[in-house]
């Protein structure tokens, strides 16, 4: 679940009455530890959460059990250049 206000990834479990963060959940921030708004997220093959960083925008990668993120796509920076992103909404891998 991407908890845009709250800056973090839940992942609730079937039945649970509580969720578990697995991304962010540190507040908002720009460094590879925090979320800014997320709004996408995507679980691959091998278990790492990827996610929509929109306000920060940049598409981040958390592995298992990380306390941070690394950046796949995005420089953190609003522009027109190809390798920037401006505020990503969904992200599918």
């Amino acid at each position: 679940i991407a908890d845009q206000l709250n800056h973090r990834i839940q992942k609730w479990a079937n039945g649970a009455l509580s969720g578990v963060t697995v991304a962010g959940g540190n507040g908002i921030g720009t460094a590879a530890a925090f979320l800014n708004n997320p709004t996408g997220v995507f679980i691959d093959k091998l278990g790492n959460v990827i996610v929509a960083d929109r306000f920060n925008n940049r598409i981040q990668k958390w592995g298992g059990g990380a306390s941070s993120g690394i950046t796949l796509a995005g420089t953190g920076f609003q522009g027109v250049s190809i390798s920037h992103l401006i505020v990503p909404y969904g992200v599918f891998v």
